[in-house]
């Protein structure tokens, strides 16, 4: 639903609420306006948390092309990797 037909239905709520007055139908449409700022405002919406989250990676087109290219790293990967050496050697405690 677009923002012009939500804010139509607001102000058609309030000028019922008012007893549907003649020649005020600019007060409600700005009455409507007002009270859909304040809700967006006080409450997060799901557009400014994607907003905020736009910076990162983006998601893959599907699970299936993700899972083919994780696939495809991890032949690559192992056809490169060296073969460990023994057992992993422990690090001395960190002084305080």
């Amino acid at each position: 639903m677009s923002i012009h037909q939500v804010i139509k239905e607001r102000s058609y709520f309030i000028w019922e609420g008012e007893g549907r007055p003649h020649g005020r139908s600019l007060d409600h449409w700005l009455m409507a306006e007002a009270e859909l700022r304040v809700e967006r405002e006080s409450k997060p919406s799901a557009a400014r948390a994607n907003r905020a989250t736009s910076s990162a990676k983006p998601a893959a087109a599907s699970p299936a092309k993700a899972a083919a290219k994780n696939g495809a790293k991890a032949a690559v990967k192992g056809a490169t990797a060296k073969p460990a050496s023994g057992p992993a050697k422990k690090s001395a405690p960190r002084k305080a």
